[in-house]
């Protein structure tokens, strides 16, 4: 399981927990900091027991900061299924299992989960955002060739990221 972090989200002692409280046996999770200077590392310290601490590796320069993450955590992982989530994210207990479930069917490449944003507190767009995550629930319900995966979400077999060459459709 690969969480990329950059600063502190809001209730992430909570979020991390959860993560951490996954019933999935043999677990890998490496959690990758932006940088040693971002407020998340030091916070990340306190997990070293339960999960790999890693620093985004800097030589990833033409794509995004998650994705560079990501890309770090894949390079660090030592599991056949690569499983993805953002840290904001407050999953239950059964979530990494039931994402990982259906890479067992052969037929099978990646697969996501919904999601559905509670916010906080109002305003309009904290309703907003929650009104699209929402929709975007509906939208990828099986569709021939329309279906996605959720980036906050999603996990799929090591041999698959390979074969498909995501590391350079990444980078």
């Amino acid at each position: 399981l690969i969480v990329p972090f950059k600063g502190l989200d809001q209730e992430m002692e909570k979020n991390i927990q959860a993560l951490l409280g996954q019933d999935y046996p043999k677990k890998e999770i490496i959690f990758v900091a932006h940088s040693r200077e971002d407020s998340s590392y030091p916070f990340l310290q306190k997990y070293k027991k339960k999960a790999k601490i890693v620093i985004r590796d800097e030589k990833y320069q033409a794509c995004s900061y998650k994705v560079a993450s990501l890309l770090t955590g894949v390079a660090k992982a030592r599991k056949e299924v690569l499983a993805f989530s953002d840290s904001d994210v407050r999953p239950g207990r059964q979530w990494l299992r039931e994402l990982v479930q259906p890479l067992s069917f052969s037929d099978v490449g990646a697969s996501t989960s919904a999601l559905w944003y509670i916010p906080p507190a109002g305003g309009l767009s904290t309703c907003l955002q929650a009104a699209w995550f929402s929709s975007t629930r509906f939208s990828i319900l099986p569709k021939p060739k329309k279906d996605f995966l959720m980036g906050c979400s999603f996990a799929l077999k090591k041999e698959t990221f390979d074969s498909l060459d995501i590391r350079n459709l990444w980078e």
